[in-house]
């Protein structure tokens, strides 16, 4: 049986563990978005726009994941 400050600790580890997932997923668009801009193409705005639409949303979703994962070590020290 885990007590509940071993329980918000795992949480929190499994919170920040999508946080690296996120910002390998956030480089990868960067990485794509950076091509795309090396291409002289008309065609290549949407895609831009895209990738652009894409970190910036992943991005946010990472910041409240890292302070999420903070709330909850806060809580378990609390404990």
């Amino acid at each position: 049986m885990m007590t509940e400050k071993e329980r918000l600790l795992a949480k929190s580890d499994g919170v920040k563990d999508c946080v690296k997932h996120l910002k390998k997923k956030i480089k990868a668009e960067q990485r794509l978005l950076k091509q795309e801009e090396e291409k002289d193409f008309f065609a290549n705005e949407f895609q831009i726009a895209r990738h652009r639409e894409t970190i910036r949303v992943l991005t946010e979703e990472k910041i409240s994941l890292e302070k999420y994962a903070k709330k909850l070590k806060h809580l378990a020290n609390e404990c």
